[in-house]
């Protein structure tokens, strides 16, 4: 076998040395303009991010159209609050969106933002799920009664812009102390329990001519379990002993079962819940049983338009 040449095997070690030289001093080359190049945008970035062209304004920014009851414009409360804590800019276009999304979200009519797109020079387009009444809580203050709204997850929203007699229309839940600030849910179980109730019912409230739920001041207690029981009050002032929310594990029948036989109750008697000649009373909290008026009286009879003391203001 063959030596092998000592003359070789150093010229090929010292080629393979320099190639490596290249290589790393290409590679720390790159690095460095690399670095140059990002110290140079961020203090570039400073100048433009400052610069009018490109800052996200009120004017600049689109929602997705509001809903006929939100009649007050959303955009400028929110912005407002996502530029407190600097420009907005689509130069930083990571930071602008994470707080334009948290504004929005702040909104009480808002439900949901499900996107956020930057638009060149300084735009901004924002993709929204709204909120929308479902009922109102009856409250009672010093300046009178109050109608506030809330939506189907029990979240108070405001009544700016909504108009007194859109208000009343509502079903109206009653027997409420308190109320949580605009744009946060009830934790009050009275109320969420007449939430699921109006929610379950559906069209059939309006049908039944139905316009308050009324919560029990205390919850029942039936061995482990205890819950709130619900009774509906009718245009025509009937009071329908409902019982407790659906879902609620009671030793009552199921929701289903108590709609369908009030409903084939009304149908089969030709009965009209909001005529003064409906019944007294409903009870569907363990089958059925009713009770006639013994007499015609006016003065019991329940409107959604009209608070029960005729002399009480309701404010918005």
């Amino acid at each position: 076998m063959a030596e092998p040449n000592s003359g070789n095997l150093i010229s090929a070690i010292v080629t393979s040395v320099a190639a490596r030289r290249r290589v790393l001093l290409g590679g720390a080359v790159l690095v460095g303009l690399g670095w140059v190049g990002s110290t140079a945008w961020r203090v570039s970035q400073g100048p433009l991010r400052n610069s009018p062209h490109y800052q996200i304004s009120v004017e600049s920014v689109q929602i997705s159209p509001p809903p006929p009851w939100v009649r007050v414009d959303i955009r400028s409360t929110a912005i407002d609050r996502a530029a407190m804590q600097g420009p907005l800019s689509v130069i930083d276009p990571e930071q602008s969106i994470a707080r334009i999304a948290q504004a929005f979200r702040g909104e009480p009519w808002v439900r949901k933002v499900n996107r956020v797109e930057l638009q060149a020079p300084n735009g901004a387009r924002v993709d929204l799920q709204w909120r929308q009444p479902l009922a109102v809580v009856e409250l009672a203050t010093d300046a009178g009664l109050v109608l506030t709204p809330l939506d189907a997850e029990s979240v108070r929203l405001p009544s700016a812009g909504l108009h007194d007699g859109e208000l009343r229309r509502l079903p109206r839940i009653t027997h409420i102390q308190d109320a949580p600030p605009e744009g946060e849910a009830w934790a009050n179980p009275q109320v969420n329990g007449a939430v699921a109730l109006i929610s379950s019912l559906g069209p059939a409230w309006t049908r039944l001519s139905l316009a308050d739920v009324v919560p029990s001041r205390m919850p029942e207690i039936r061995g482990d379990q205890q819950f709130y029981q619900y009774e509906l009050l009718t245009i025509g002032g009937t009071r329908i002993y409902w019982g407790a929310a659906p879902g609620v594990p009671a030793d009552e029948p199921a929701f289903n079962a108590k709609l369908t036989t009030l409903q084939q109750f009304v149908q089969r008697e030709q009965v009209r819940l909001d005529s003064d000649y409906s019944p007294k009373t409903i009870d569907l909290r363990h089958g059925f049983d009713t009770t006639k008026r013994i007499a015609k009286k006016n003065d019991g009879k329940r409107t959604a338009q009209a608070p029960d003391d005729p002399d009480s203001e309701v404010v918005k």
